[in-house]
């Protein structure tokens, strides 16, 4: 697959750090990867941590009003998306999955590829 550009990561990742929504990650390496590509840390969840109670609480919070869904683009990533967006539907929160789109579309297929391609 072709290596995406620079350019794109960028204005995929500039858009990610401006909008202050809650991100949700699979895994520690996906975190880092942010991280390094400018996003706020305490603004990233690890999924894998979370239990549903810890979510709960996470979720209870009135400030949050969208929830960004940014796990990998593979069969379990699409499968936590759908758990996730499925259990939590009755709250009054949006769930965003366009950032996830947008790096399938830039070919990358898990997040921790960021770390590889920041330079």
């Amino acid at each position: 697959m072709q290596r995406p550009k620079q350019s794109q990561l960028a204005k995929i990742l500039g858009s990610l750090a401006s909008d202050d929504s809650k991100i949700l990650v699979e895994g520690k390496r996906d975190k880092n990867a942010l991280i390094k590509g400018g996003i706020s840390r305490s603004r990233i969840y690890i999924a894998a941590h979370m239990s549903c109670n810890k979510f709960d609480r996470l979720m209870s919070n009135d400030d949050i009003k969208k929830v960004v869904l940014l796990f990998d683009n593979d069969r379990s990533g699409y499968q936590r998306t759908e758990r996730f967006e499925r259990y939590f539907s009755g709250y009054d929160t949006e769930f965003d999955v366009s950032y996830m789109r947008s790096l399938k579309r830039s070919g990358i297929t898990y997040v921790e590829e960021l770390n590889n391609l920041l330079v």
